[in-house]
C-alpha cells in the first residue's frame, strides 16, 4: 500500500496574518516533502483559486480571516476534498470571540464577565472597572488587542481595535498564567503554557502526557505561596472569571 499523499498547504492568504501564514506554511511544506509525500503550496491571496489535479488532501496553514473562520472549509467541503483541522462550522463559532464565549455560557463553562461593542463613541461599560482587555470579535491572534489599564484609555483602546472588525468584545482582565490544551480525536494533549519577558515569549510544553481529565484551577490559578490562599482563590472563582454576562 503507498502511504505518500498529494498534498497542498495552503498559506498565505490576504488576512492580517498573512506573513505569519506565509512562514508556517513553507515550514510545514518542508517537513511533509521530508516525509516523501509529493508537496505542492498555494497562496489563496486573490478568488478563484483551483486545486492541482489529483490532490488527496489540503493541509491548512492559513492564518486570521478567511482561512480560520470557516470560510475556505466551506470551500473545500464543496469540492468534496479532505483537509485538516475542524470544520466550517466549528471553525466559525470557534473564530468568534463572541459565539465562542456564549457557547461556554450555554455548557456552563465559566467564561470572564464581557460585553460586545459597535462604535467608537460608545462610553466606558457600565458595571465595569479597569484593567479590561478590548479585542476584535472577529480576528486570529492578538490582532487589534488592547488593553484598558486606566479609565482614559478607553477611547484609544477602543478606536484602534474597531480598526480590525466592526464588533469588538470588551472583558474584564484576568490574572494568571496562560495555558492552552490541544484535542486531537477526542483525546486532550500535553498542556503548555506561555512565559513572558521583556525580550520574548516562548512556549513551555508539558513532558507528561495529559490526562483524560486536566484540572483547569491546577494550570490556570497564579502560583501563591501559601496553600490556604491558593484554595481561598479558587474558591472564589477569580482564577477563571466565573462571572459572566449571561450568569449577572
Amino acid at each position: 500500500m503507498n502511504d505518500k499523499l498529494n498534498i497542498v498547504v495552503m498559506l498565505g492568504g490576504a488576512s492580517a496574518e498573512r506573513e505569519v501564514s506565509l512562514r508556517s506554511g513553507a515550514a510545514v511544506a518542508k517537513a511533509l516533502r521530508s516525509l516523501g509525500h509529493t508537496v505542492g503550496e498555494l497562496d489563496p491571496r486573490t478568488p478563484g483559486w483551483t486545486l492541482p489535479p489529483g490532490t488527496d488532501v489540503v493541509f491548512l496553514a492559513l492564518h486570521g480571516t478567511y482561512g480560520e473562520d470557516g470560510t475556505v472549509q466551506k470551500q473545500l467541503d464543496a469540492l468534496g476534498v479532505p483537509y485538516t483541522g475542524c470544520g466550517a462550522a466549528a471553525s466559525r463559532i470557534a473564530f468568534d470571540k463572541v459565539l465562542t464565549k456564549q457557547s461556554c455560557i450555554e455548557k456552563f463553562v465559566p467564561t470572564a464577565k464581557f460585553v460586545t461593542v459597535n462604535s467608537s463613541s460608545s462610553p466606558f461599560p457600565e458595571n465595569f472597572h479597569p484593567p479590561l482587555v478590548v479585542k476584535p470579535a472577529r480576528q486570529g491572534s492578538s490582532v487589534g488587542l488592547q488593553f484598558v489599564e486606566r479609565m482614559e484609555d478607553w477611547p484609544g483602546a477602543l478606536a484602534e481595535s474597531l480598526k480590525f472588525d466592526s464588533e469588538v468584545l470588551v472583558e474584564e482582565k484576568i490574572i494568571g498564567r496562560e495555558a492552552t490544551v490541544g484535542i486531537l480525536d477526542g483525546q486532550p494533549l500535553r498542556w503548555s503554557r506561555c512565559a513572558r519577558n521583556k525580550a520574548a515569549t516562548i512556549t513551555i510544553t508539558n513532558t507528561r502526557p495529559a490526562r483524560r481529565s486536566i484540572s483547569a484551577r491546577r494550570i490556570l490559578a497564579p502560583r501563591r505561596r501559601s496553600g490556604s490562599r491558593r484554595r481561598r482563590s479558587a474558591r472564589s472563582g477569580r482564577w477563571a472569571g466565573v462571572t459572566t454576562r449571561g450568569w449577572m
